[in-house]
Parts: structure tokens; C-alpha cells; sequence
């Protein structure tokens, strides 16, 4: 072979040399290298070449910002207008909560994670309040409750306050509702007591429910910008007739949406009230719970009610002889001036003389007789919450009287309702179905609904035909009823 025939021969077996080389080094993973004899029997590579896909591109997920909730501080602002004739709550405080190992559980709220939330600051709540009681025994006292759930709790007593938005909870030992009284409501039923109340051991949580918000500082539940210790300050004195007991000293780190626990030289603590038990929020007006916001969305249970229209003062001392009597006086109102109230009140002393009931007859050194507890209704509350232009009042056993807004004269119940009532009459009770005989003995309520065009009344009486007292609904078209009480 020639030198140059020998070197082409050379470059050729290089050449693919490095041909098979970049075959297999470069392509690798995407060609598959066979031998199979030919017809010969002499020996060839066969190349397999498969296609690599496309890799997969994936898109980004496209995820929805989280709303972010408003916190408290949008809550602080003072709106330019609000209603404050009613409060919105909740319709089953018997069934807002629960006991459930030895604690106390809410279970009204719509969101589930954060009543859950809530349910374990109880729980440390709880467990702070036994340490601190330590190894006092209070099983005496919690089958004395004859409450169940202080019983199931070992004897912790526990104080639920929901309104406008706002949910307050005290837990405490030694202090104890008689009777098996549940102390759940969206006023403190607590405080219905006048008298100061004491506690060896408490424990309190507060929360804005709207925006999930714990609250740690009394003055979160006031507007930006308010003095909430002078108006509380100011509150108190005017609840305690300018004499209070105890004052808090600084910012309490025990408070609800009506009352401060204040320590006292006994080692326990007082409830001091900063809004009336009978009139709530009558005082407090920088106080966003004062102001209506509706919880609808917050609980399925969301309900709105009107707030009573003033307070009133039922006891005197004859300054002759010394003894106290009863003596209903309008007190305080949030709807009322003083000179309102002075007017209302110089009524009522005519209302008196016509036998309107609250002013006891009093003589000195005589029996006097207690008829019990008695409300009473002026024209503009009966307006607002019953469409009737009328004074009433109701007396122990819930039973209404009715009294003419000019003449002061007292109404028979066919003046108010008309005659005609009975023919559309039919008894509560489907097992007591016959009312021929019926004999009313007291008007329970009545409701003007102009929506409807209804007169809604319902009385008690006795039954000849069944032997007992049954209970009456009448629904009276307007038109059969006196037109002069009823609100156009």
C-alpha cells in the first residue's frame, strides 16, 4: 500500500472513530445500539433512535389572595351615624354553650376554627383560675348552685355577655346563682343584684368577634381618640348614685362589656358595674358595644332586640317613720332628658291616682302589702316595641293593664282590642281545643303588626270545660280594634 493510500485509510477509520463516539457520548439516552449478523455473517450495528418528548412545562398555580381580615383598629373608628335604639345578640343563650370535660365550651359561632381558638384560651383560663385556687374545695358550694353545669366544672361559675359585635366571659369561684340559674345573656345577668358581688377567684376573656380579635386592654373596646377611664369613671358614679364602694385603680386587668373586677383588702374581688343591669350602655357612649352592629354572619343565632328606655328607682324611706316602701320613679334613660324624665314622672303620679300600679300605699307604722315586681311601659316604648299608643304596666304574675295616654283612665281589655275578639280565638294548646267557655282573667301581651294588619293578643283565663287555666291567641284584624291606640 502507497504511503498516501495508507494515510487516506487512516483519516477514514478516525474519522468514524469519532463519528461512533459522538454517537454514543452524545446521544446516549435517546438511541438504543444493536448487532445482528447480516447475509454474510459478518457483523452490523443497527441504531435504534427513539424520540425524547418535549419536556412538560407546568404553570405556575394561580392561587387567589387571602383575604385578609380587618383587625380591631377598623373596629375603633367611630362611624358618622349609628342606631342605638336596639342591640343585636343572640335568640338561644341556653344552647350558646357547653360543658365538656370539666370546661366550659362555646358553640355558636359560624367559625368554627376560631370558636375553637376560643375554646382553648377557656381551657388556659380554666387552668389558671384552679391554680390560683389552689387547694381550696368548692364541691360544697357547686351542688349548692344546684346549677348542673357548676356542678360538671367542680364549682366554677361562669358569666357569658354577647352583644353588638362584642363577646365578654368571666369564669369565678364563690360567688353562686341560687337555683340553678345559668348566667348567659346579652346583658350580665349577673348584676341583676344591686348589691355588690364578691368573688374569691376569677378569670376574664374578651373578644371582637367581626374581625376574630382578642382583646387585652379595656380601652379596645372604646373609639380612637375617647377617654374610656373617665367615661367608665363617670359611669360608675352614675350607677352608684355618686356613692360607689370601690373604684378601679388604673387600667383593670379583669373587665367585661359591663363591669370591672376590682381587688379589695380581703383578697377577692368586686364587681363593679359601668353599665346599668337594667338600662346596659345608658352611660358608656364612646364605647363601640353601645352603638348597634348587627352579628348576622358572626352566629346563626343572630337576633335584634330594643333596648328598654329607662331605668327606674322603686324604693323610699318615709321620712316619718323610717321604713322604706315601694315608689317606681323614672331614673335614667339614654332616650330621655332629665326634664323628660321629670315630665314622665309628674304622669305617673296622675297615673297613681287612677290606679296605675307602683306607688305603694303607705301609712306609717301600718302593714303594707308587696305585690311583687312590676313594670311599667310609657306611650313611646309601647310604640316602639308593641304599635300601641298606651300606658301599661305588668305585675307579678305578667298579667297587662292598659291606661288611656290623655285621660289616664284605665282600659278594659275589649277598649284596647275590641269586642269581636273571640271570633278569632284559638287556644294554645291543640290538647285543650275548646274556648266557648272560656273566661279570660289577664291580658299577657298584645301586639299591633301593621305590616299584617293584626291586632295579636294573648290572654289566660280559666276553662269550666277542661277544669284548669289555659292560654288564648287572638289574631283581630285592625279593623275590630280600637284605631285611637294603635300607631299609624
Amino acid at each position: 500500500m502507497s504511503f498516501i493510500k495508507k494515510h487516506v485509510s487512516c483519516l477514514l477509520a478516525s474519522a468514524l472513530l469519532v463519528t461512533v463516539s459522538l454517537s454514543l457520548n452524545g446521544c446516549s439516552n435517546d438511541q438504543n445500539i444493536a448487532v445482528k449478523p447480516d447475509d454474510s455473517g459478518a457483523a452490523v450495528t443497527e441504531t435504534a433512535v427513539t424520540t425524547t418528548p418535549a419536556p412538560k412545562v407546568t404553570e405556575p398555580a394561580v392561587t387567589e389572595p387571602e383575604e385578609k381580615l380587618p383587625d380591631i383598629s377598623t373596629v375603633r373608628v367611630r362611624p358618622e351615624n349609628t342606631e342605638d335604639a336596639k342591640y343585636s345578640s343572640i335568640s338561644d343563650f341556653e344552647n350558646c354553650f357547653t360543658v365538656k370535660d370539666g370546661f366550659y365550651q362555646l358553640c355558636f359561632l359560624e367559625d368554627k376554627e376560631f370558636e375553637e381558638r376560643i375554646n382553648a384560651d377557656i381551657k388556659d383560663a380554666i387552668n389558671k383560675l384552679k391554680s390560683d385556687r389552689g387547694e381550696a374545695d368548692y364541691s360544697y358550694e357547686a351542688a349548692r348552685s344546684h346549677a348542673k353545669n357548676i356542678i360538671d366544672t367542680g364549682g366554677i361559675m361562669a358569666d357569658i355577655i354577647i352583644r353588638n359585635g362584642f363577646l365578654s366571659v368571666m369564669f369565678e369561684y364563690g360567688y353562686y346563682e341560687p337555683y340553678g340559674t345559668e348566667l348567659a345573656g346579652s346583658y350580665s345577668n349577673l348584676l341583676k343584684d344591686k348589691n355588690t358581688i364578691y368573688f374569691d377567684y376569677a378569670v376574664t376573656l374578651n373578644y371582637e368577634l367581626s374581625t376574630k380579635s382578642k382583646i387585652n386592654s379595656i380601652s379596645e373596646m372604646f373609639y380612637d381618640g375617647s377617654d374610656w377611664n373617665q367615661d367608665i369613671t363617670s359611669a360608675i358614679y352614675k350607677e352608684y348614685h355618686g356613692d360607689p364602694s370601690f373604684l378601679p385603680d388604673g387600667e383593670p386587668s379583669l373587665f367585661t362589656l359591663d363591669y370591672v373586677l376590682v381587688p379589695t383588702e380581703d383578697g377577692d374581688y368586686a364587681a363593679v358595674r359601668y353599665n346599668s343591669s337594667d338600662l346596659n350602655l345608658s352611660y358608656c357612649e364612646d364605647m363601640i358595644a353601645s352603638h348597634y352592629r348587627s352579628m348576622s354572619g358572626i352566629t346563626s343565632l343572630a337576633s335584634d332586640s330594643n333596648y328598654e328606655m329607662y331605668t327606674q328607682s322603686s324604693i323610699e324611706t318615709c321620712s316619718n317613720c323610717g321604713m322604706n316602701y315601694i315608689h317606681l320613679r323614672f331614673d335614667t334613660s339614654r332616650f330621655y332628658s332629665d326634664d323628660e324624665l321629670a315630665s314622665m314622672n309628674r304622669e305617673l303620679e296622675t297615673l297613681y291616682d287612677h290606679g296605675f300600679m307602683g306607688r305603694e300605699h303607705h301609712e306609717c307604722f301600718s302593714l303594707r302589702s308587696n305585690y311583687g315586681t312590676v313594670r311599667q311601659y310609657n306611650p313611646e316604648s309601647n310604640k316602639r316595641n308593641n304599635g300601641l299608643n298606651l300606658w301599661s304596666y305588668s305585675d307579678k304574675e305578667n298579667k297587662l293593664y292598659f291606661f288611656d295616654p290623655y285621660s289616664y283612665d284605665r282600659l278594659d281589655m275589649e277598649s284596647v282590642i275590641g269586642w269581636n275578639w273571640r271570633d278569632y280565638a284559638a287556644s294554645d294548646d291543640p290538647e285543650t281545643p275548646d274556648i266557648s267557655t272560656f273566661e279570660v282573667h289577664g291580658v299577657l301581651s298584645v301586639v299591633y303588626k301593621q305590616s299584617e294588619g293584626i291586632v295579636t293578643a294573648q290572654l289566660t283565663g280559666y276553662s269550666p270545660t277542661y277544669g284548669h287555666d289555659i292560654t288564648v291567641t287572638a289574631n283581630i284584624p285592625a279593623s275590630e280594634a280600637n284605631e285611637n291606640y294603635l300607631v299609624g
